[in-house]
């Protein structure tokens, strides 16, 4: 019998950060995303253990986007753990992010960040 997919046991190192961000994942829901061949999910691990990651995936722009001529965007998720914000992993997991929508040739990324960070939605979009 065959252990448990890469998928899975990623899912399980990712619950807990999701848990502290308070975003409703199941490990199933997890499993998928993580298997979606659309979407990337970005880790940032420190000694084995993921301090937070980034969800990237490419998604249609919204309506008032097309009169720019921008068809799609990089929708960005970001997921931190509740440790000091120090060090600079967020910044490097939304280089990351950034990196991810480059080669794919997005050039507006919408950015959503976790409301436990300071209780408001951070949702916005910014230029790739």
């Amino acid at each position: 019998m065959a252990g448990p997919s890469g998928a899975v046991q990623d899912a399980d190192r990712l619950l807990p950060v999701c848990k502290e961000n308070q975003l409703p994942y199941r490990q199933e829901e997890l499993v998928a995303l993580l298997d979606d061949p659309e979407a990337d999910v970005l880790l940032l691990e420190e000694r084995g253990c993921v301090l937070g990651a980034v969800c990237v995936r490419r998604q249609p722009a919204p309506h008032q986007l097309f009169l720019c001529r921008c068809r799609e965007i990089l929708a960005a998720e970001f997921w931190l753990s509740n440790l000091p914000r120090t060090g600079g992993r967020g910044e490097a997991l939304f280089e990351a992010a950034l990196r991810w929508g480059r080669r794919r040739g997005l050039s507006l990324m919408e950015l959503h960040l976790p409301a436990s960070m300071d209780g408001h939605d951070n949702s916005e979009q910014k230029s790739v």
